[in-house]
């Protein structure tokens, strides 16, 4: 049978057949792209890493599907001037900013400061503050383990970081958000790591073993 005869077949059979076509394209590799930035809220803005993470961890860990700019619609209205508006966006968002918008959306939300020698014992994911130099980034760390510590970045997508480059830029403040009353998601897409590691724990009494109560003044 000549070749094109033989595309010509296929298609019609994959045209017969829409549970056939669905499985073909389902079966489409994803491109380094798509992986990279799998499970990941990209920031649109200059300023929004915030928001950002809180979308990524609301939508991917904590099963609440949350765009950026709905964290941002809530931040807008905490900031109705139009200088402070015009103030927050030449600054960015504050770890407090964020709690304020978790707690907006119906969950929980403790800041906590935190060793990086600790961080293997929090449940995780936690919204982690990195000091870049030229700029101060908010990512989600997924978990961290055995010197390496998985990150979901709204800028980089998927990234794996080193212990001591982790260290260089991390303050110290994480901020852990979680349904109020609830158990943290069974399988959620963030929990799963690189060699398999489940990070499901408590946050919230991961956070109280590991530091003192909230309510430090926040660097930033």
């Amino acid at each position: 049978m000549p070749p094109t005869r033989r595309i010509a077949l296929g298609l019609l059979a994959l045209s017969a057949s829409p549970a056939a076509a669905g499985e073909a394209l389902m079966r489409r590799p994803q491109s380094w792209q798509e992986r990279r930035y799998a499970h990941v809220v990209r920031q649109v803005l200059e300023f929004s890493c915030g928001s950002a993470s809180l979308a990524t961890l609301l939508t991917f860990f904590l099963r609440r599907p949350t765009t950026e700019a709905e964290v941002i619609t809530i931040l807008r209205q905490r900031y109705p001037g139009e200088a402070a508006w015009r103030s927050k966006q030449q600054q960015g968002f504050s770890l407090e900013d964020i709690t304020f918008a978790a707690e907006r959306l119906g969950f929980a939300a403790q800041a906590a400061r935190i060793d990086a020698a600790q961080l293997p014992q929090i449940a995780g994911p936690v919204i982690v503050h990195l000091d870049k130099g030229a700029w101060q980034h908010f990512s989600v760390l997924r978990a961290s383990r055995d010197g390496f510590h998985y990150i979901a970045d709204p800028i980089q997508g998927q990234v794996t970081m080193l212990d001591h480059e982790f260290r260089r830029e991390f303050t110290g403040a994480v901020l852990a958000v979680w349904r109020r009353g609830g158990a943290l998601p069974q399988g959620s897409p963030l929990q799963a790591v690189r060699d398999g590691v489940s990070v499901e724990r408590s946050v919230s009494r991961a956070i109280q073993t590991a530091v003192p109560p909230a309510g430090f003044p926040l660097p930033f």
